[in-house]
């Protein structure tokens, strides 16, 4: 018996490694565990980068370093995807979340689940601040042209009409007199037919074609001819009403051209079109509309696609308790969503209706049958303007004919 020794047992090169509990899952937080690392260290794999003592101790002596015990509460690591699950949330409702919501991922480029409500807010905040820019550029561009358009108006009316002139018979040939006479009625509407968007009386088309016909012929209204007539800008005294104005034939001469240019709009190959309408058009949207409308469609592109995503993901998160602060928050951007929505639609109508002015497509008659409309192109403003004129001046020789 003394003479028999015990088995020789050789003992493993890395005991602490071989004494170290298996455990059952791959990604379960056990109670032993690396030393974590900050939550932009994890890679992708679901693993800690090695980072601290751990990573030193093994460059030094190449021995495998010990784990170390975490009294703290296990961290909730990522699934394979390599996104941190959010502490507060329940694990079985954030999983359901981040299904709806993959796509999302996609757009932000990183996992939403680190989002807070804090960072839903700094959007928000961002979205209004812009958006309140916008509102600011869109009232000073909306100023500038239309300041632009009365000017433009004017200029022309100086230009083509005035003093210096050329004689109306060389501009527009020996065919005004019968141009009016056979277009004036059925494509220039009168007041009273746009707003009621309806057709006048025979009468009251009757008396709008002699009213127009005596511009060219023999007047007995005391109106001179459009040839004996020339524009002069600015004739209308602020005191009309109060003392009669000493220049009364310039403002009948100026109603005569007013007219005749509202007569010669909507006719295809005339001064009227190719020297006013056309170049207004294409300058006011070539340098003010077309900014605007990039800037709109820049903004919402920016609230559907780095706004909506964080605010949906949030809201669906959310508890009960807070359901009336998410719909605050789904309200502030619907309201900038929808009114950018708006303006877009809005630009893109105008825009058509004054292509098919310009290239001719659509007629004064057309214009009248539909009636008034929420959409004022540049064209329209352009014949606003003139309306706007011809109706000053018709009201001061109205207004002192009989007095």
């Amino acid at each position: 018996m003394l003479g028999e020794l015990p088995p020789i047992v050789e003992l493993p090169a890395n005991v602490a490694g071989a004494l170290r509990p298996v455990p059952l899952f791959v990604h379960t937080a056990g109670l032993y565990e690396g030393a974590s690392a900050p939550k932009h260290h994890l890679r992708s794999d679901g693993n800690a980068a090695g980072t601290g003592d751990m990573g030193s101790d093994a460059a030094a002596g190449g021995a495998p370093a010990m784990p170390r015990r975490v009294n703290a509460a296990p961290p909730q690591l990522s699934d394979g995807q390599g996104e941190i699950r959010a502490a507060a949330a329940p694990q079985s409702e954030t999983r359901g979340v981040s299904g709806r919501l993959q796509s999302s991922f996609a757009l932000t480029g990183h996992s939403m689940e680190a989002l807070t409500e804090q960072d839903v807010d700094v959007l928000l905040k961002v979205l209004e601040t812009r958006y309140e820019k916008y509102l600011s550029a869109k009232q000073q561009t909306t100023e500038r042209y239309l300041t632009r358009i009365e000017t433009d108006v004017d200029r022309f009316l100086a230009a083509h009409y005035g003093e210096g002139a050329a004689a109306p018979s060389s501009r527009f040939g020996g065919g005004v007199a019968s141009f009016i006479k056979n277009t004036l009625v059925p494509q220039i509407p009168s007041p009273q037919r746009v707003r009621g968007g309806g057709g006048t009386s025979p009468s009251a088309e009757k008396a709008v074609s002699d009213d127009n016909t005596r511009c060219c012929d023999s007047r007995t209204d005391g109106l001179p001819t459009l040839q004996a007539s020339s524009y002069r800008a600015n004739a209308i005294p602020f005191n009309y009403l109060d003392v009669r104005p000493m220049n009364m034939e310039t403002i009948a001469g100026n109603l005569v051209v007013l007219r005749h240019c509202l007569a010669e709009c909507f006719a295809p190959e005339n001064t009227v079109q190719k020297s006013l309408l056309g170049p207004i058009v294409r300058g006011v949207w070539d340098q003010s509309l077309r900014s605007l409308q990039k800037s709109a469609r820049e903004l919402l592109e920016v609230a559907q696609q780095n706004v909506w995503p964080p605010l949906e993901y949030i809201f669906l998160r959310q508890r009960r308790g807070d359901a009336a602060v998410g719909r605050e928050r789904r309200a502030k951007y619907d309201r900038i969503v929808a009114a950018l929505q708006d303006d877009l639609k809005y630009l893109h109508t105008i825009h058509e209706m004054d292509r098919e002015v310009i290239e001719g497509q659509i007629q004064a008659r057309q214009a009248a049958e539909e009636g008034l409309s929420d959409y004022v192109p540049v064209s329209g403003l352009v014949l606003s303007r003139l309306h706007r004129l011809e109706n000053e001046h018709r009201t001061v020789l109205e207004f002192w004919k009989t007095r």
